[in-house]
């Protein structure tokens, strides 16, 4: 075995992954014959075994006239050109439903067949609502004509006075209040200071190293605390024993995952949160690109991450993970992959420009810590 080898760094977990194709674990591909005619084979095909197994069909966007879908079918995919079209045949049930809306920020539902816990309550004589059936009214619309709200529906508001009231015709300032109803909900945001790690390649604790007169890893919590509700240690349990200074930790629950089960563990304990991570192996990073990172947050995608300039990837560990990160992050989990930055490349994430990419040097040997602290001092 050859020096290279002994000392090479397996930077993720090995993780057993199941066997899944493109779309599923078992895939048929029809071919040779035309679109009509894959289509009709798919008919008897599906029409046959649905009695006893779960089958669906994959196809692409064509004319109005083959446009029909095979039978016995659970579930169909269409691939359009500006759009992905699902139909389920089969009803869904909540725990079912809720990961295929993970991502959005806002679901608007017909309250004549859905109820929601809050109501954009349309006032019209033509469909009276029922007032049993208010329970969070945030905004109030009057169709065309109506002038007043009527006693039976106001009784059952009690902030009434202080909700915004409409004419159905003001579209603009309706889907501002939307907006500000969505703003109004983004998570608080916490900090993580990645300790977990075992410092193979460093040989000695890389969170007690000192760049800046004090242990790595109080370093970096100081950097976050002004920019965070709440700031944390992650670290293993074993690691507990030597912390002295009085700081808030959430140990792995995760075991051996590296940093993802430190950010799974986080999410396990605070779901409703945002988590800014930082990885302790990260001497030059200031304040001024943390200050970037959170003004430039958006919490409508999954995460905000900076794109390494030399490999154009997003880095994973300086990164602000959305509460919504934490579905997408266990379902890589459950296709055998432990590595952040594999989700951050193939999900929606906002990617910035870091302000000094120097910042995002990695000291992981004892060379980059000599070279970073070389830096630090000019």
């Amino acid at each position: 075995m050859s020096a290279q080898t002994k000392t090479s760094h397996q930077k993720h977990i090995s993780l057993s992954k199941p066997d899944l194709q493109h779309f599923g674990r078992n895939e048929l591909a029809i071919t040779g014959s035309t679109c009509s005619s894959i289509r009709r084979l798919a008919r008897h095909i599906s029409s046959a075994l649905s009695n006893q197994y779960r089958i669906s069909y994959v196809d692409a966007e064509h004319g109005s006239s083959e446009s029909v879908q095979p039978s016995g079918l659970e579930l169909s995919y269409l691939k359009q050109a500006t759009a992905q079209q699902f139909t389920f045949h089969r009803s869904l049930n909540s725990y079912q439903l809720k990961p295929l809306f993970n991502e959005q920020d806002l679901i608007l539902l017909n309250g004549n067949h859905f109820e929601a816990r809050d109501q954009l309550l349309i006032i019209d004589p033509q469909k009276p609502v029922d007032p049993e059936s208010l329970d969070d009214v945030k905004m109030i619309i009057l169709q065309e004509g109506v002038t007043d709200i009527p006693q039976k529906v106001s009784k059952r508001i009690p902030n009434l006075d202080h909700l915004p009231v409409f004419r159905i015709h003001e579209m603009t300032k309706i889907a501002n209040t939307c907006q500000e109803l969505i703003d109004g909900t983004i998570p608080p945001l916490y900090g993580l200071v990645l300790a977990g790690g075992k410092s193979t390649r460093m040989h000695t604790d890389k969170t007690e190293l000192n760049y800046h007169g004090k242990p790595q890893r109080l370093h970096l919590y100081d950097l976050l605390t002004p920019f965070c509700d709440e700031v944390f240690l992650s670290c293993r349990q074993e690691q507990t024993e030597k912390l002295t200074n009085n700081l808030n930790v959430i140990t792995d629950s995760f075991l051996n995952m590296g940093p993802l089960g430190a950010l799974l563990s986080a999410f396990r304990e605070y779901p409703n949160t945002a988590w800014l991570t930082l990885a302790c192996d990260l001497p030059l990073l200031s304040s001024h690109t943390l200050q970037k990172l959170v003004n430039q947050r958006n919490p409508a995608k999954i995460a905000t991450a900076f794109k390494n300039k030399e490999s154009g990837f997003p880095e994973p560990l300086i990164t602000i993970w959305e509460p919504k990160s934490y579905q997408v992050l266990l379902q890589f989990l459950g296709m055998g992959y432990s590595c952040p930055r594999k989700t951050l490349i193939n999900s929606d994430v906002e990617l910035l420009e870091s302000p000094d990419p120097q910042e995002l040097m990695n000291a992981n040997t004892p060379q980059e810590y000599e070279e970073a602290l070389d830096l630090i001092s000019t």
